[in-house]
């Protein structure tokens, strides 16, 4: 578990405290041999000065089911929501907070083998409802070129998958799953892509809202 502190000062000088806690896990081993892992996130955050505030976030990252696949295959574009792996987790200010929140899905950080820096390793983040909050892959030129066959790791600082912060208002849920696959082209041998691996941590972020 890692926990550490927020500072936020507001116009008013309140000084807001928002506490991260990563739980988190996801491990591959791809090759379209691909183990997947996660467990998560569940956090509070409160107020110092005057107790002008209280900030109260949790998530059921924290009992959510592990994934394992050491047999995953590509998969058509079409059918990321049926195929793909994933996870599903909810994320909740609760009541007794008195302020509304924003937060961020990130993968903390991840090390991966070069030759998965691919266009075809992809994620996503959407809400329960099928409404994409955000998409992107893993290709990434200061590691390797498309097409590499190196198995070498590097590790990764961590990436936030929803750049905007969403809102969630006192008592409110979001409902989100987080996708993550192999992507086929028939066009392409994508050869290159098996027996890489992949690590990472996957955490959710709060703090107390600005407005």
């Amino acid at each position: 578990m890692e926990e550490k502190k927020v500072k936020i000062v507001s116009n008013k000088k309140l000084v807001l405290f928002a506490v991260v806690l990563v739980l988190s896990i996801i491990s591959l081993g791809v090759g379209v041999t691909y183990a997947y892992f996660v467990i998560n996130f569940t956090g509070s955050a409160s107020v110092s000065t005057n107790t002008a505030a209280t900030l109260n976030v949790t998530s059921t990252l924290t009992n959510a089911t592990a994934i394992s696949s050491k047999n995953m295959g590509l998969i058509a574009s079409s059918a990321v929501t049926t195929s793909a792996q994933k996870v599903s987790f909810s994320v909740t200010n609760a009541s007794t907070s008195n302020v509304a929140a924003v937060y961020t899905v990130k993968l903390s950080t991840y090390t991966m083998s070069k030759n998965l820096s691919s266009k075809y390793f992809k994620w996503r983040l959407a809400t329960s409802s099928g409404t994409e909050i955000a998409s992107g892959n893993f290709f990434d030129s200061s590691i390797a070129a498309e097409g590499s066959t190196d198995k070498t790791t590097v590790t990764k600082t961590g990436k936030v998958l929803n750049s905007t912060a969403r809102p969630l208002a006192i008592s409110a849920t979001d409902n989100l799953v987080f996708y993550i696959w192999l992507e086929n082209d028939s066009a392409v041998s994508q050869m290159y892509l098996t027996g890489g691996s992949f690590s990472c941590k996957l955490s959710v972020e709060a703090q107390p809202s600005k407005s």
